[in-house]
Formats: C-alpha cells, sequence, structure tokens
C-alpha cells in the first residue's frame, strides 16, 4: 500500500506549483524557483510509474472500464488530443497530463482483491490533508478575520507557495466540516465525539468567515442530504435556525452587504459564462485543449464545470465530462447503495456517508465552480471518492447476490442427513 500512496503524494505535490519556472533563466540560480518548478513534474512522473504498473500486469480484474471514472478519461484524451488547437500546445498537453495523473494513480493503485480498501486509504489521504489546511487556516490566515473581523478574499499559503482564495480555504473546510459530521451520524465514543465536534466547529467557523458562496451553499445542501439519509431528522430542528442565521450573516450581509441586486449578480459569472459560450463556438467540435480558459480569456477562470468542459474539449468532451461527473448518482440510484449501506458493517457505512456527502457538495459547487474540469483539488477530492463508491457497491451487491443464493440452496447434503 506504500507505493499507491507515494504515488497519490506526487499528485498532491504538484498544486500550487508552477511549471513555467522551468523555462526562466534563473531557474538554477534559485532555490524556490527549483522546488517550485520540480514539483510540477511529479504527477506526470506519478502518472508513468502508473502506466508502467498496468502494463507489467498479467491479468486485470479491476477496471474503471464502465465506471464514472471511464468517461472522465476519455474527456481528458479528447482535451489532450487536440492540445495543438491551443494558442499555446505545450502548456495544453500538460495540462491534459495532468489531468489523467490522478485518474492513472488511482486505476493502477487498486489491488486485484480489493479495491474498495484501496481507494478508501486514498479517501484517508484528502481527508487528512483537508484536515490539516482547514486547522492551518483557522489558527493562521483566518486568525485576524475570525477575532477582528478583517476578512478578506485572498490569503498567503505558507512556504512560499502562493495565494489562495477564499473559496478554495471554504473548499477545504466543507470537506473537513462533512468528515466530521459524517462521523458524528454514526455511533462514536465519548473523545471521537470530542474530536469530530471540534473539527466541524473549526470547519464551520472558515466556511463563514470565507463568505465563499459556493462553500456555504455546498456545504449546507451536503450536509442536509447527509442527515437525511442517516435518518438523523431531529438535528435539523437546532441546526436549521443556528446554521440558517450565521449563513445569512456571511453570505448575504457580509459578502454583499446586504444588497439583494448584488447578491443575484452571481459575481459577474453572466458575463464570463457569455464569452465562454461565445469563445466555444469558434471550435464546437475539438474544443482549445486544457487550460483554455486561462490562456484565451485573459487568465479568466470559467466558474462552471460543464462549460469549463466545453471550451477544452469540445462537445464530445462536455459530454463525456457530463456523464462521468453527473454518472455517479445514476450508478448509485440504479444500484440502490441507499438500501444497501443498511446491510454495511459501520465501518463501511461511515466512509460511505462521508462519501455521499462530498459527491453532494461536488455536484452543487460544479455549477458555479470548474468542480474536477481541470486538475485541481476538487479532482483529486473526486476521484477516489467516485472509486470507493464504485467498488464497494459491486463488492456489496456480489455479497448480497452469495447471500440469497446460499439461503435459497437450502442446508448442505451432510445437515440434511
Amino acid at each position: 500500500m506504500s507505493l499507491p500512496i507515494i504515488l497519490w503524494a506526487f499528485v498532491w505535490l504538484g498544486m500550487y506549483s508552477d511549471v513555467n519556472n522551468i523555462g526562466r533563466p534563473d531557474f538554477l540560480a534559485s532555490t524556490g524557483r527549483m522546488i517550485q518548478g520540480t514539483r510540477s513534474l511529479l504527477p506526470l512522473l506519478a502518472a508513468l510509474i502508473a502506466i508502467l504498473i498496468m502494463s507489467n500486469r498479467s491479468k486485470t480484474t479491476v477496471s474503471l472500464k464502465n465506471s464514472p471514472l471511464w468517461y472522465l478519461f476519455l474527456y481528458a484524451i479528447i482535451g489532450g488530443f487536440f492540445f495543438f488547437v491551443s494558442p499555446e500546445p505545450m502548456l495544453s498537453l500538460y495540462m491534459a497530463i495532468m489531468f489523467l495523473s490522478p485518474i492513472l494513480v488511482t486505476w493502477a493503485s487498486l489491488p486485484q482483491d480489493d479495491p474498495e480498501e484501496q481507494a478508501l486509504a486514498l479517501i484517508r489521504f484528502n481527508a487528512i490533508f483537508c484536515a490539516i489546511m482547514t486547522v492551518f487556516f483557522f489558527f493562521g490566515p483566518m486568525r485576524p478575520a475570525i477575532l477582528h473581523g478583517e476578512i478578506r478574499r485572498l490569503y498567503e499559503l505558507p512556504f512560499g507557495l502562493g495565494i489562495q482564495t477564499s473559496n478554495g480555504m471554504g473548499r477545504f473546510a466543507c470537506i473537513a466540516g462533512l468528515l466530521a459530521l459524517s462521523r458524528l451520524a454514526t455511533k462514536v465514543t465519548f473523545y471521537r465525539l470530542l474530536l469530530w465536534s471540534g473539527l466541524l466547529g473549526i470547519s464551520f467557523l472558515v466556511i463563514i468567515y470565507s463568505i465563499s458562496r459556493t462553500a456555504i451553499l455546498g456545504f449546507g445542501v451536503a450536509a442536509a442530504f447527509l442527515l437525511l439519509i442517516n435518518r438523523r431528522y431531529y438535528w435539523l430542528i437546532p441546526g436549521i435556525p443556528i446554521v440558517g442565521r450565521y449563513l445569512y450573516l456571511a453570505w448575504f450581509e457580509w459578502r454583499f452587504k446586504g444588497s439583494i441586486a448584488e447578491a443575484l449578480l452571481l459575481s459577474g459569472r453572466g458575463q464570463i459564462w457569455k464569452g465562454v459560450l461565445e469563445m466555444s463556438l469558434r471550435s464546437p467540435i475539438f474544443g482549445f485543449g486544457f487550460h483554455a480558459d486561462r490562456i484565451l480569456l485573459e487568465g479568466e477562470h470559467v466558474h462552471m464545470a460543464y462549460l469549463h468542459a466545453l471550451i477544452q474539449s469540445g462537445v464530445f468532451g462536455a459530454i463525456f465530462f457530463t456523464i462521468g461527473f453527473l454518472g455517479i448518482w445514476n450508478f448509485i440510484l440504479r444500484n440502490k447503495v441507499f438500501a444497501l449501506m443498511k446491510t454495511a458493517d459501520r465501518r463501511s457505512r461511515g466512509a460511505l456517508n462521508e462519501c455521499l456527502a462530498i459527491l453532494a457538495f461536488l455536484t452543487v459547487r460544479s455549477f458555479f465552480e470548474s468542480t474536477a474540469a481541470f486538475y485541481g483539488v476538487d479532482l483529486l477530492i473526486f476521484i477516489p471518492t467516485v472509486a470507493y463508491v464504485y467498488y464497494w457497491t459491486k463488492s456489496q451487491g456480489k455479497r448480497e447476490a452469495a447471500a440469497a443464493a446460499a439461503a435459497t440452496a437450502g442446508p448442505a447434503p451432510a445437515e440434511q442427513l
């Protein structure tokens, strides 16, 4: 299990890096730029090692084919194949491989006998990272905002990693908060109750003081969804008015100064979406390759996953992306995952609670952010989460079928004697 975790760490280490540092004249003269430039190549190295692992397997019994991740793979292949359409083709190709890296590493990491266990290990890696980042923001960059109301939109990361937006901070806190809430929704010991309650409280404050609409909306929907599927209806009675009050303060009064008109403008997203559609019509079939929004829209971010997929890989790529991203919900409903959860052990039920809550959060977020449409934190959270739900459901379905077959077969011959 150590090699998959190392490869997954390589994928994460590419975050907040800059491949452009490699081509600068003072690359070797600056230690910081050397580190940043070298880190940007680690996901590519992880992808190469993953390909070598899969190529050396004599027999593959675990595959991502027919899973939602297979369609994300096809989306990346289309966007990567037409990299030459981009005004900066090599950068576009680089970003396409970066997108493929976590998919390939996840695929290569899954052992033949227990794939959901390996997927769970990657999820735990993500959860620990998000919890650490949330606690860091709470006691570090966000401390002035929480203590003195000095709310900002940009915060500096440690070790010269760059700048983190409040949206990104809210996203980390949402993942950590949903992790804590999913554990509280199951039976826990007293000490774990204190641990998860503390993490939930810290996460909630970071979400509130980030004044990120996507974080606030996504967390509210995902938290309610989590409580409903666990039948914790009574939690909603005190929770809705208390949480609703603070969300109203953060979203409406602090962010938009109490202006309804300002709140409905979506921070200029309408104009960005219009520009993306107009640009996409110039190459509707092939798109403009990965990183197209930053290259063609003067550094603008699309802020909408499906339009982001469209401008990068055209109509067919956007269709594959949509099937891959939203297809997990079709899989969940078609395979009656909510019913299967009732027969799961406590450990699996806790993991499923966390996964379903995160999927609900990312789904809501995808309509206002470019969730999982490019190499980023959201993609790294999404992929192992989908892999776990997919393979756990397949395994649980087989166990249920085997148990049903054994029950209908009757007692063994020896027992009949």
